[in-house]
This record gives C-alpha cells, sequence and structure tokens, in this order.
C-alpha cells in the first residue's frame, strides 16, 4: 500500500502587498518533488515530467499571458478550485477544500477573496501543483477510457490536461473518424484561447493535426 503522504506546511507569509510569493526551487529539486507526487498518487511519473516540461519548462511559478494559467502544471483558476475541493483533505489542504463550495451552475466560488487568492496561490507549490496534477490524470483517465473504450496513452492524457476531457476526447475520435475536419469547428472555444495550436497563421487546423501536434 502507498504510504500517506505528509500534510503540506501552509505557505509563507503573505507580502506586503498581500499576495503569497513563491520562489522556483533548483530543477533536481521539481524532479524530486514531481516523483514523490507520482509516488503518492499513482500517477505515472514519465506522464507528469513531460506535462510539466510542456507546461512551465519545469518553472514552478510560470504564468500563462492569455490566462489565468498558472504554476508547474498550468491549472487555471477553475480547475485549480475544482481539484482542490475534490483533493486538497487528501493532502493536508481539508481547511483550503471546506472554503470552496460549487455553485449551482457547478462553477467553484470562495467567498472570502483573500482566501480564494491564497487558494489560487498554492498552485506556484510544486509540491501541491504536482499532487493535483497526478490527481487531475486519474480523473482525465477514468473520463477518457469512458470515452474511448480504452486506456488512454500519455499522450492523449496530455491532451485531455490542456483542453479539458470533453474536448480531448471530441478531437481524439474526430481524428480517427474525420481526420480533415477543422478542430476549432469541434473545440471553438479552446481554440479563441489557444490560436497557434488550432490554426497556422490563417489556416485552420485538422484534428488530426492537433492531436498529433499534442498528443
Amino acid at each position: 500500500p502507498q504510504t500517506a503522504p505528509a500534510p503540506i506546511a501552509a505557505p509563507a507569509a503573505p507580502a506586503a502587498e498581500g499576495g503569497v510569493r513563491f520562489t522556483d526551487l533548483p530543477a533536481d529539486d521539481v524532479a524530486a518533488t514531481i516523483a514523490q507526487a507520482a509516488q503518492a498518487t499513482g500517477a505515472s511519473h514519465p506522464y507528469l515530467v513531460a506535462t510539466a516540461h510542456r507546461e512551465s519548462r519545469g518553472h514552478a511559478s510560470a504564468a500563462a499571458s492569455n490566462s489565468s494559467a498558472q504554476g508547474l502544471f498550468q491549472f487555471v483558476d477553475a480547475t485549480w478550485l475544482e481539484m482542490i475541493d475534490r483533493h486538497g483533505a487528501e493532502y493536508g489542504l481539508a481547511r483550503e477544500a471546506a472554503l470552496i463550495d460549487i455553485d449551482a451552475d457547478g462553477k467553484p466560488r470562495v467567498a472570502d477573496p483573500t482566501e480564494r487568492k491564497r487558494i489560487l496561490a498554492l498552485r506556484d507549490d510544486p509540491r501541491v501543483s504536482a499532487l493535483m496534477a497526478g490527481e487531475l490524470a486519474h480523473e482525465n483517465a477514468d473520463k477518457l477510457e469512458a470515452r474511448l473504450d480504452r486506456a488512454p496513452t500519455d499522450g492523449e492524457l496530455y491532451l485531455a490536461h490542456f483542453l479539458g476531457p470533453r474536448d480531448a476526447a471530441r478531437l481524439i475520435v474526430a481524428a480517427k473518424a474525420q481526420p480533415g475536419r477543422a478542430a476549432h469547428e469541434l473545440c471553438p472555444t479552446a481554440a479563441r484561447s489557444n490560436r497557434s495550436v488550432f490554426y497556422r497563421g490563417a489556416q485552420a487546423r485538422t484534428a488530426a493535426e492537433v492531436v498529433s501536434r499534442l498528443a
């Protein structure tokens, strides 16, 4: 049986302007953190390593310029809050998980803006980020397997991490059944946020091309 991970220490004291500051760890420490997270969650270690490299080049506090994505695994705000809500208590973040409510539309909410900011800042903690990435990999694997009737590859899991399991499944299925179909027609919201993935200049990429690029 797997050894239960030690509770996560509280983040450093807030900086003067009210935010929590984290610094990037040396590369070898990030690698060790990912290995520990793979062991704790049972997720594929090669998958987590490859995903961290593709998402942030291994930088614990990387921030996207075109979305709310942040941290080693580039979690956007909503996905991060959902993961802490579902899995935070397993890793010593029960208090944080209890602060998150899911509204009638299925969106995560934190009533206190200061607490919301603090929970989102945990994305810059590579250990928490790697643990949540491992748990997300399990969730996405189950969802893709239900849609594809087979276990997904690591590349397909990355596609689900990047686009979400619903859009990933649509593209994977279309890449086989309708390889020439424009990918942006299947995933319009994702295409607007990731134009370079879905378009080559002014030309729309096909479902097969996007899957080939990402998976």
